[in-house]
C-alpha cells in the first residue's frame, strides 16, 4: 500500500513539472506585433468581396407623351393568382360574402 502512495506522489509531481513547463514556454513567446492602420488597409485590400451586386429594378412609368405632353396612364398592378382554401362546407356563405361573391 505504501508503494502505491508514493508511485500517486512520484506521477503527480511530474504532472506538475509539465504544467510549469509548459507555462513557462507559452509566456516565453513573443508578443503580436501591433495593428497599425496600414496593416488593417493591407488585410482589407486582401479580402474578397462577398456581397452580390443589386440587380437593375424595372422602371415603370405612371406617365406617357400625347402631342408632346406628359400624360398620365393606366397602370395594372396585380398579385400572383391565389388559390383560397376553405377549411369548412359551414363556413361558405360566410366565406363568399368575405370575398365578394353573391
Amino acid at each position: 500500500m505504501g508503494s502505491h502512495a508514493w508511485m500517486l506522489r512520484r506521477v503527480a509531481a511530474a504532472l506538475v513539472a509539465v504544467v510549469v513547463v509548459a507555462g513557462v514556454a507559452v509566456s516565453a513567446q513573443a508578443p503580436p506585433p501591433p495593428v497599425t492602420s496600414a496593416l488593417l488597409q493591407q488585410v482589407a485590400g486582401s479580402l474578397q468581396m462577398y456581397v452580390d451586386p443589386l440587380p437593375q429594378m424595372a422602371k415603370i412609368r405612371g406617365y406617357g407623351f400625347q402631342q408632346g405632353r406628359v400624360v398620365p396612364v393606366n397602370l395594372t398592378i396585380g398579385m400572383f393568382q391565389k388559390n383560397w382554401v376553405r377549411a369548412h362546407r359551414a363556413d361558405e356563405k360566410t366565406f363568399s360574402q368575405d370575398i365578394g361573391c353573391s
